[in-house]
């Protein structure tokens, strides 16, 4: 999926069941994962474990365009984009 993070608004910490793969395409922010925090650009890919607690806040002054997968897939992303799981 693509996802586009406006710059200077805080994204609240979550975990999922998923293994996330990431990578920042465009701009720049700081990543949240694991209890530490570390500031990224474009370029920059990272991994985030099954139910880690994890964020992203794009900083800056244009927005963070990342591109990210998810294992398994994420059902409610699926749903959004009305696609079938993959059997």
């Amino acid at each position: 999926m693509m996802l586009i993070v406006e710059p200077n608004i805080p994204t609240p910490p979550h975990s999922h069941l998923h293994e996330q793969m990431g990578y920042l395409l465009e701009g720049k922010g700081v990543l949240f994962s694991g209890g530490e925090s570390v500031e990224i650009e474009a370029g920059t890919s990272y991994l985030i474990p099954p139910y880690e607690s994890h964020n992203f806040n794009a900083t800056g002054d244009k927005p963070a365009v990342i591109i990210e997968a998810f294992s398994p897939p994420r059902e409610d992303y699926l749903e959004r984009a009305n696609m079938e799981p993959a059997k």
